[in-house]
């Protein structure tokens, strides 16, 4: 059985957070037009079982939850909506304010792919207007040394794929993660990535044939594993 080296507990203890994904807040949409394209489906699938999957009266238990951990960072790894309508984000929003004016610049948060339904939700940049009073930044990927030597990276694996739910990271981001980490080899200890895709999952656990993985995480995965540190994948 392997255990952690002391050293890297130490490290870890210098600050705390907490990581929650997949909140998937929802709201039934009243306009017919809205559901001209693929958010059609994800209504008729909300209406006939996810309703009663993602239960939102969960939230106040959650938040207590939260607010009992009292976490230095707060790092969330996406699908704050369920169909990305802008209800569900106000919702979401409700949801993280408190958080946010505890502990301004203390939360990263990436996209889930509920949080981009639709292609044209990536071309507007419609959910970094609607989480914009969020911060730190909008803009992916997201980087900051969180304590002394632990530095956290928030990558956006979000992708218009159609009726896909698959990620997938651009090369501009890969190579911007790797320029990063470079640079700060010296500094860095720790590493903790969150990104709403898994890189890879067991085969028993896999669905769909990959359908909702990170299709180049082999890509990622190859360069932290170059770099060579302790990393933790949220």
């Amino acid at each position: 059985m392997e255990t952690r080296p002391p050293e890297l507990d130490r490290k870890l203890e210098q600050t705390s957070c907490i990581h929650v994904g997949d909140l998937h807040f929802w709201r039934f949409t009243k306009n017919p037009f809205r559901m001209l394209n693929k958010r059609a489906l994800g209504i008729g699938n909300l209406a006939l079982r996810r309703a009663k999957i993602f239960r939102q009266e969960l939230a106040p238990y959650l938040a207590e939850r939260i607010s009992d951990v009292d976490p230095d960072w707060y790092l969330f790894s996406g699908d704050f909506t369920t169909t990305s309508l802008k209800p569900e984000f106000d919702a979401a929003s409700e949801f993280l304010r408190p958080y946010i004016e505890s502990k301004p610049g203390k939360i990263i948060y990436v996209t889930g792919n509920h949080d981009r339904y639709l292609a044209r939700d990536h071309r507007s940049s419609f959910l970094e207007k609607a989480l914009d009073w969020v911060g730190p930044g909008h803009r992916w990927p997201i980087m900051h040394e969180i304590a002394k030597g632990v530095h956290a990276i928030g990558i956006d694996g979000t992708t218009p794929n159609g009726m896909g739910s698959f990620g997938k990271l651009t090369a501009g981001e890969i190579d911007t993660v790797y320029q990063y980490l470079k640079k700060n080899q010296k500094k860095i200890n720790v590493v903790i990535v969150i990104c709403h895709f898994p890189y890879e999952a067991p085969t028993e656990l896999m669905k769909h044939d990959r359908g909702i993985q990170l299709y180049n995480g082999d890509q990622l995965l190859k360069l932290l594993d170059k770099f060579n540190r302790p990393t933790f994948y949220l």
